[in-house]
Parts: C-alpha cells; structure tokens; sequence
C-alpha cells in the first residue's frame, strides 16, 4: 500500500489550506480518498484501481461508498458524485441518512462521528443479562470484550463526561441485577481491584478520559505540518473541555497528571471503608491476593456460593455475618 499512498498524495486532493492537501487517509485495508473537486475525487479513485489490477487485485465497489458534500448559501447538503469505475460500474453512493463504517466506527455524512451510544449499550446489556450463562462467564464478556468494544469507540468519537458517566450507571444497573445485588450496593465493590476483595470492572469514565487525552496531547505535539494544518476543527478546545470537566489541569504537561487521575480506585476503595456499616470489612481484605483469590477464578466456588460471597462481601445479606478470607482451596469459614 505505501507505493500507492506515495502516488496518491501527488495528485489533487483536499484542500486544507494554500500549503496542504491530503489525498488519503489508510490503515491496513482501509482506505479513505478525499478530494476537494469531483474531478479530482474521480482521477484518484481510477488511479487506485489501477494500482491494484496491477496487483491483481480488484476494488470491491459493493463494500465502498462515496457522497460529496455541497454548499448552498446557508447551509450545505449530500449529494452523489457519481464516480465510477473503469469498467463504467457506478460507485455506491452513501446517503444522508445512511453510515458507513471505517475502523469500527460508524460515520454519517451529515452528522460526523455517531455519539449516542447509550441505547447500543443497553441493548448489548440486555442480551448479557438473558443469555444462558453462569455470573462469572457474564462478568467476563463484559470486561474482557464489551467494555473494551465500548471504550474504542467513544475514543473515537470523544464523547462528553455526562455521557460517559451515564454508560457506567448503565453498567452498573446490568451487573448489580445479575449479580444479585442491591442497587444501594457500594459502587467499590465494582471498581476496585480484586486484590483488595472486589471485582475490578473496568470505569468507562476513568479509560475514557485517560485515552482520549493521551491520545490527544500525542496529536497535538507530532511534528506532521499536515495535522497542524488541521487545527481549524477545534481538537484542542474539546480535548480542554473533557479535561476540565474531569477536574484535570489544562494544559497538560505530562502524563503523570493522567496516571493520577486513573487512581481514582483507590478513591472508590477509601469511601468505602468510610462508610460506617458496610466499610467495616474493607481493611481485612485489602492487598492480599490468596485470601481473595475466588475472585481471580470464580470457578473455585460454585455460581450459587460465589453470589453469596459477593453479598456477604459487600455485607448486604440479611443476617450479620462475615466472610473471612477465603483460602486458595476455595473453603470458606463464617461466624456469626
């Protein structure tokens, strides 16, 4: 693909301003073409075709897209270009109302980036909770694929705080119910780390803000004049937005502030054990991977008992017990 790129950016393509153009934009096998004029969109699109019959290869008009956007004297709309290939096969136009994928993120011509994915979630939620699984296979799809799934995308997308922040209440409605907990349960027994006794769930908020900011600030500071070029669409000023609606200091210097931040479970462990009935528990299991090593592998204990050490953990059951620590053999001891 690199001999292609270097051919492409030699011919017209989006004009930044009176010293940049950028003609594509690749990763792997996709690939973006961008063009200022549909005379010049259609000279890349024949270019890149021929490139790689070259190789052998042909285009696969049905899983591509095109749309042109033009302006009006007060607004703008979608329109098809009408490109088309060699063979006079017409290129798929991508309508107004229409998305169209490109690394995992969903693209509307008209409104940019999709934002609202809350209803994705709780759909996806939903199917978890009824799915035929044990609690601790549910708790696993959810932090190793769903959340991570998530994080991608409101990376891309650079979603505001509030949304972020009512994504995790959405998570932790799901696997309070499957888990068989009270709504009023600390939120500490989700978030933080198994080796203090709890679940380690990933916090949307705290990967989200991290990621984006990380992400951002590399940006901001690459030596590419093209990027820079691109600072007209206000990256900076909604990466200051996030950082101050997080309480982080802007601008930011170094990455220690972000690694910072990310210890908020430290903070969600201290409340806890403020709490002045169900904290109490908390110092007895602090740093200590044997004592808490059903949590590592649940299938020491059965589904029926590890649901009953999670509410005995948390001390939401309705009588005064206390789990002590469990041993690597999985057997538990309670007293009253």
């Amino acid at each position: 693909m690199d001999p292609l790129l270097e051919q492409l950016e030699t011919i017209n393509g989006y004009q930044i301003n009176d010293n940049h153009t950028i003609s594509s934009v690749a990763f792997a096998d996709d690939l973006l073409l961008l063009a200022t004029t549909k005379e010049d969109a259609q000279q890349l699109l024949l270019h890149t075709e021929k490139y790689l019959h070259s190789m052998g290869m042909k285009m696969a008009a049905t899983k591509c897209t095109s749309f042109e956007i033009k302006k009006t004297k007060n607004s703008w709309y979608i329109a098809d270009p009408e490109l088309h290939l060699r063979d006079g096969a017409h290129f798929p136009f991508s309508a107004a109302d229409s998305t169209l994928t490109h690394l995992g993120g969903h693209i509307s011509p008209w409104r940019g980036l999709h934002k609202n994915m809350g209803t994705k979630l709780e759909g996806t939620l939903h199917r978890l909770r009824s799915a035929p699984l044990k609690p601790h296979q549910k708790l696993h799809l959810l932090t190793t694929f769903i959340i991570p799934h998530f994080l991608y995308a409101n990376t891309l997308a650079v979603l505001p705080i509030t949304a972020i922040r009512s994504m995790d209440s959405l998570i932790r409605v799901h696997v309070k119910d499957f888990l068989h907990l009270p709504a009023s349960n600390p939120n500490g027994l989700l978030y933080c780390s198994k080796r203090d006794g709890d679940l380690g769930i990933p916090k949307l908020e705290t990967l989200c803000v991290t990621t984006v900011l990380r992400q951002g600030i590399t940006l901001l500071n690459t030596f590419d004049q093209t990027t820079h070029a691109l600072e007209s669409t206000k990256y900076e000023q909604r990466l200051e937005r996030l950082a101050k609606s997080a309480r982080i200091q802007w601008p930011i210097t170094n990455f220690r502030q972000l690694d910072a931040y990310k210890k908020n479970q430290e903070e969600e462990l201290r409340q806890w054990g403020a709490l002045p009935s169900k904290g109490k528990s908390i110092p007895y299991f602090a740093d200590d991977r044997y004592g808490n090593s059903w949590l590592y592998n649940p299938t020491l204990l059965k589904p029926c008992r590890f649901l009953t050490a999670l509410s005995l953990r948390s001390e939401t059951t309705s009588d005064r017990v206390c789990l002590n620590k469990v041993i690597p053999q999985a057997t538990t001891k309670c007293r009253k």
